[in-house]
């Protein structure tokens, strides 16, 4: 974008286009950092929840089920007597 408005009357040299991709080239490298550290900053905000409730979620499914399988066999008990 700004190298090609730059440079766009043909009087490019060398040396200025070679600065115009470092700068580029530069640019691009913090960008790059940047959406890095964002999208891990995304990660363990989403991650570290979810993991947390669904946890949650599976030790209340094994609790209710540990309880059915209770009163099953105490109906079942009962049924017998």
């Amino acid at each position: 974008g700004e190298a090609v408005k730059e440079f766009d009357d043909g009087d490019c040299d060398t040396l200025d286009c070679a600065e115009a991709c470092l700068g580029f080239l530069t640019a691009f490298s913090q960008l790059s950092n940047a959406l890095l550290c964002v999208a891990g900053d995304l990660e363990c905000t989403v991650t570290k929840p979810l993991s947390t409730t669904i946890a949650t979620l599976q030790e209340e499914s094994t609790g209710r089920l540990k309880h059915w399988q209770q009163v099953r066999n105490r109906f079942s008990e009962l049924q017998e007597r």
